[in-house]
């Protein structure tokens, strides 16, 4: 992905559509601005249509956004916003209400980044997105009600009332802690969207992402939630609200001259840059194949999608996703050796998924976690 600027060899390349000057190069294909912007908005709506079938009135009543200020996520509230009902010209509209969330972890940012994470964001609504509701939730607000989990995935209330903030030193491994706040943040937005009435959850995930987060699951043992956690479309077993994204089949190159080219702003780095964990090496690794090898991206989204979401009966207790029962027998059938004393303590707990319990290995002290509980 590269933008044209008129200085290779003088030579002018001719917009693929509409045959005016090309300013953009995306997938071997030339492309002026107006044409770029079209086809890129329409590869997302068309992810958005995905979803009619599978609501009620084939349209989302509320929906909640994830946004955190980052390049995918202000990408998804341009086009959600463009679908809504807001829209005067809409006659089609795909969402009745936006209810914009974003969450802030003094874990991730210092408080400097944080303020400007959430001024870039409220200006962006308030120049753009006027009629959406916008919420900033604290960390410090999720963790009035937490509970503590200790090594063996065993859950018990908090009533310590002097700490506000996610105790993630006490996991050693720093992809474990990375895996475990991304968990504890999707249930809080679930939480959140149940108690404000929405119906969907959108997520601002692009292929890239994607595609990482794929390579991600299988290497920390969670390749049984795949089909949850990258589809276009799922649903958890225990939640009602749908979880979408939108962005799947758009890299983040493309990303950057969309925003570019419409002059939105974003934060370019919303979390710290992590390239020893499994996401970090992973991301970066589809990144750099996103200009010479696009394809290959596309490939490896295209076949997560391909997975068909499997039959369960239950759920981990900390992730809340679908977990394979009789994790012991699996980790026997899949290890060529027989597994370490280690591996099999991961599994003795049976109502914690085998990602988790890896995750928890080691740990120094109790983890505090929000308390989420599902709306009755």
């Amino acid at each position: 992905m590269q933008n044209m600027d008129g200085n290779d060899n003088d030579k002018v390349f001719l917009c693929r559509k509409c045959k005016k000057q090309a300013t953009v190069m995306s997938r071997s294909e030339y492309s002026c601005d107006g044409c770029f912007v079209r086809s890129t908005e329409n590869k997302i709506r068309r992810q958005f249509e995905l979803l009619r079938p599978n609501l009620e009135h084939r349209r989302s009543r509320k929906a909640l956004l994830a946004v955190s200020g980052g390049i995918s996520s202000m990408a998804m509230l341009e086009t959600a916003y463009y679908l809504s009902r807001y829209r005067k010209d809409n006659y089609r509209p795909m969402f009745d209400e936006l209810l914009v969330v974003h969450l802030q972890s003094g874990s991730l940012q210092d408080e400097e980044g944080r303020a400007k994470t959430k001024v870039i964001i409220q200006k962006a609504i308030e120049s753009y997105y006027t009629q959406c509701e916008f919420q900033v939730i604290q960390e410090d607000d999720l963790l009035k009600n937490a509970y503590c989990i200790d090594a063996n995935g065993k859950l018990s209330h908090d009533d310590s009332s002097n700490c506000n903030s996610f105790n993630l030193e006490a996991i050693p491994s720093l992809a474990s802690r990375q895996d475990l706040l991304y968990r504890v943040r999707e249930q809080v937005l679930i939480s959140i969207a149940e108690k404000e009435g929405c119906d969907t959850i959108v997520f601002g995930d692009c292929g890239t992402t994607i595609a990482a987060r794929v390579l991600e699951l299988v290497a920390e043992g969670r390749g049984f939630a795949i089909p949850w956690c990258t589809s276009v479309y799922s649903k958890l077993p225990d939640f009602p609200v749908s979880l979408l994204r939108p962005l799947r089949e758009v890299l983040s190159s493309e990303l950057k001259s969309y925003m570019k080219i419409k002059e939105l702003d974003y934060i370019p780095t919303v979390v710290e840059e992590r390239p020893a964990t499994i996401s970090g090496v992973a991301e970066n690794y589809f990144k750099n194949l996103n200009d010479p090898f696009p394809s290959l991206v596309n490939t490896v989204v295209r076949m997560s999608s391909k997975l068909n979401v499997p039959e369960a009966n239950k759920t981990c207790s900390l992730c809340k996703l679908p977990m394979q029962e009789n994790a012991g027998a699996w980790l026997q059938k899949t290890t060529v050796q027989h597994p370490s004393e280690g591996q099999e303590d991961a599994v003795a707990n049976p109502d914690i998924c085998y990602a988790c319990s890896v995750s928890l290995k080691n740990m120094k002290q109790p983890l505090r976690i929000p308390a989420v509980n599902k709306e009755e």
